[in-house]
Parts: C-alpha cells; sequence; structure tokens
C-alpha cells in the first residue's frame, strides 16, 4: 500500500508542486510541466479537494485484478473464468513494460524532486504523464472488452471496485495532505 500512495503522489503532486514553483508559462495558461494555470491537469486530469489533482486511477499502474481475485469480486464462472484469464493475461503482457516503465520514471522524478531539480523532475513528470494516459487508453479498451464477457450485474460489481479503488486511492491522498499540515491541498499548491 505504501508504493501505492507513493506512486498515487508522485503521479499528480509533484508535477502540480513543481508547476507552482515555477512561474513559466506557455500560451494557453501551461505550464510546461502540463499543469493548467488555476489547477487541474490536462488530458483529462480533474480537480478534488479544493483545487487539489484527483488522486490517480490505481488500476491504470497496476492492472485489473488477477483472475483469482476477479473471481471473488463479480463472481466469475466456470466458463467465464479462462476467457478472462486469458484476457488478463495477454493486457498484463501488452501494457507490462509500460508499466514498468511508468514506475522507473515515477522513481526518477522522485529521485531528481529530493535532490532539488526541479527541471530533471519536470521532465520525468511529463514522460510519466504520457505513458499513464497511454495506459488509460489501454485500461479503458480492456475494460471495453469485459462488457461482452460479463453480466450486467458483473460489470457493476467491477465498476463499483474500481469506484472504491479510486476512493482509497483519494482518501490516501487527502490524508498524506493533512499530515503534511495542508487542509486538502498539497504544499506550493
Amino acid at each position: 500500500m505504501r508504493l501505492f500512495g507513493l506512486v498515487t503522489f508522485s503521479i499528480l503532486l509533484l508535477p502540480r508542486a513543481l508547476d507552482s514553483l515555477s512561474a513559466q508559462t506557455t500560451p494557453g495558461g501551461m505550464s510546461p510541466g502540463g499543469i493548467r494555470r488555476g489547477g487541474g491537469m490536462r488530458h483529462g486530469g480533474g480537480e478534488g479537494m479544493r483545487g487539489a489533482p484527483k488522486a490517480a486511477d490505481p488500476v491504470i499502474l497496476d492492472g485489473p485484478p488477477a483472475p483469482a481475485q476477479m473471481t471473488q469480486l463479480v463472481d466469475l464462472n466456470d466458463a467465464q473464468l479462462p476467457q478472462y484469464d486469458s484476457l488478463y493475461q495477454a493486457f498484463m503482457n501488452q501494457t507490462q513494460s509500460e508499466r514498468d516503465s511508468a514506475r522507473a520514471a515515477q522513481r526518477l522524478m522522485e529521485t531528481a524532486f529530493q535532490g532539488g531539480d526541479r527541471e530533471a523532475a519536470r521532465e520525468r513528470g511529463s514522460s510519466l504523464r504520457d505513458l499513464t494516459n497511454d495506459l488509460g487508453k489501454q485500461q479503458k479498451a480492456f475494460d471495453d472488452r469485459l462488457k461482452d464477457l460479463l453480466t450486467k450485474d458483473q460489470r457493476n460489481a467491477y465498476e463499483d471496485w474500481r469506484d472504491q479503488q479510486r476512493k482509497f486511492a483519494e482518501d490516501q491522498q487527502r490524508e498524506r495532505w493533512q499530515r503534511r499540515g495542508g487542509e486538502g491541498r498539497p504544499p506550493g499548491a
């Protein structure tokens, strides 16, 4: 869980914090790091918690539930399990290198930020955003393929699980900010 929290923090907070430290903007109010002045990330990032960015969907970096977990979540039947297993394995194999690259970019961004190299951290943050945007599109395509496999009740159970994962990430993010003395906002935002 700590790694998940660190990843979520790094994906969304560090680029915003870095942007807050820099007064540079490009035409249209975008900073070089991709943050729109006045709040919110481009490429679909939203806002929550008094102007702070929403926590990232944890499934984007971690992937969908493994077959055993999915069986518990939505009660896959004997015919569905091998089909889901095949979809899951293919998807995870297809996206593994991007997920690994995203985690590496996150670590490099964090290291650069901690070392005071804001420009390097901003570059890593841009790379990380590109990777997570692409992973998000691939995750959406995976979820769309599940529509043909799952019943309506199973799809609803899966979406409920996804919503719980997002809410948990947002709660963890809010707690981290509050421990740092913020009131729902990251330092420097």
